[in-house]
């Protein structure tokens, strides 16, 4: 048995162990930026806003969009 798999034991199901699977973390990409400073942040920044993505693709496109505004990055 895998070691991502967890053995339990319930009265419901009369005492059977049964494997249950950590379900998979999802990966979330994050941003700050701060449109009056014309600014993209990799990390929490006061007065920026947080934006989260939960595509990778979507998270480069709209990188790419700010890059295209001359948006500074920190």
């Amino acid at each position: 048995m895998q070691k991502s798999h967890k053995m339990k034991r319930t009265l419901r199901d009369g005492g059977i162990a049964l494997a249950h699977k950590k379900k998979p973390q999802r990966q979330v990409w994050r941003i700050w930026v701060d449109t009056q400073r014309r600014l993209v942040s990799f990390h929490e920044a006061p007065g920026c806003q947080l934006l989260e993505f939960y595509s990778y693709e979507l998270f480069q496109s709209c990188l790419d969009g700010y890059t295209a505004q001359r948006y500074r990055y920190q």
